[in-house]
């Protein structure tokens, strides 16, 4: 699968620039870059090989980028400052959770709808607490980036939801119509499309969390454009009077 296995890496490409773009300076957004990162890898070793280990390195990852971000959410207006005994004890429960989860998995891995219905189930929790602090009761809280948000929370709804999602249930149900397409192309298949729009939209959840948070800890930020289509996240230089 020579495209399915190349657009994977868009995971890697956008962790590796999360990665260096981290302007709260804070470990919960290095993990979730750095775990966007093993997606791309194990993503790509699957469809280069299509060995079961390899599908499990590109699905558990996905269940451990949400437990992070749910993580994120949690703990979202932790003072940077404060004692970090609170904050300790849930990366620790997150921590163990994530294991259990990541053993439940391999308990479970023949029955592939487990792994969707947690992950659609925690992707949802996802963006019902996005909503909320965008378009909510919450969104007074974000006032300076309300605009910038506005516009991630579209990109995702776009890029993950709209066409990404929507050609991998087209890919995954209706996969033998398709065929002679496939096989035409040589494997350019609508899974295609769901790794960029899941590559692209899964960077953009990860913006909006560290926008939320420098909003939290009084880190100015600003959204700024590579390419005009490669957002990035950078500490805002305040002007002394």
């Amino acid at each position: 699968e020579p495209y399915n296995a190349v657009t994977s890496l868009i995971f890697t490409f956008f962790g590796i620039v999360g990665l260096l773009y981290n302007p709260t300076k804070e470990w919960r957004f290095s993990v979730l870059t750095s775990v966007a990162i093993v997606i791309g890898i194990g993503s790509t070793a699957l469809h280069s090989t299509l060995h079961w280990f390899f599908q499990s390195l590109d699905e558990v990852p996905m269940l451990w980028f949400n437990s992070v971000c749910c993580y994120c959410i949690i703990c979202n207006d932790t003072p940077k400052s404060a004692s970090k005994g609170k904050a300790d004890i849930t990366a620790i429960i997150f921590i163990i959770g994530t294991i259990g989860l990541t053993f439940l998995y391999y308990f479970w891995q023949s029955l592939y709808m487990v792994f969707i219905m947690v992950y659609a189930t925690s992707t949802g929790s996802l963006v019902l607490w996005s909503y909320i602090h965008i378009f909510g009761k919450d969104s007074h809280k974000n006032s300076v980036h309300e605009g910038t948000l506005k516009l991630l929370a579209k990109l995702v709804f776009c890029s993950f939801f709209v066409v990404g999602l929507v050609c991998w249930f087209i890919d995954m149900n209706f996969c033998e119509y398709l065929l002679p397409f496939y096989q035409y192309t040589n494997g350019l298949t609508l899974h295609v499309v769901w790794h960029l729009g899941a590559g692209y939209g899964g960077y953009m959840v990860t913006l909006i969390l560290v926008i939320l948070r420098a909003s939290a800890i009084n880190v100015p930020v600003e959204l700024n454009w590579v390419w005009h289509i490669v957002p990035i996240v950078t500490r805002k230089e305040v002007k002394k009077e």
